[in-house]
């Protein structure tokens, strides 16, 4: 990653390293919600896990590129570049949540899949998912020089 800047290095090993955490923890939490009567406590441990990783993964990853890059100071295109993809993120946030409340108006017709547990599930995927674009957004952005 030489022709990187400091901040699309950041960008990229925090979209990286959202997206395998998240990929490891709903791994582990699919097959708990397929279970017959599943327990908030059993998504404890594998929520305190994911957070603590993605930190440590997140801190490590940018001690590694404070070492190797200086950081640039802001300048009004990061903040434009910033705005844009918090918008695109925020969009795909509003439209998963439209489609999840649409979904549970039909929740009758699905039996258990409208539990409280996989709405709360459903929501944190789409954070995640929200998340990701907006820092997909940000990467291609910085690459296409907007």
């Amino acid at each position: 990653m030489p022709d990187l800047s400091f901040r699309e290095k950041s960008i990229l090993g925090s979209l990286i390293a959202t997206v395998c955490v998240s990929i490891g923890y709903f791994t582990l939490a699919v097959p708990l919600l397929l279970q017959e009567n599943p327990s908030y406590l059993d998504f404890v441990g594998p929520v305190i896990g994911a957070v603590v990783l993605l930190i440590v993964v997140q801190i490590v990853y940018a001690i590694l590129i404070a070492i190797s890059s200086r950081e640039e100071p802001r300048d009004e295109r990061d903040r434009l570049i910033d705005l844009r993809a918090a918008r695109l993120g925020y969009v795909t946030l509003s439209y998963g949540v439209a489609a999840l409340i649409v979904g549970l108006a039909v929740a009758p017709l699905v039996g258990r899949w409208a539990s409280p547990l996989v709405v709360l599930h459903a929501l944190m995927l789409l954070s995640t998912v929200a998340e990701v674009v907006k820092f997909a957004a940000q990467f291609v952005y910085y690459r296409c020089s907007v």
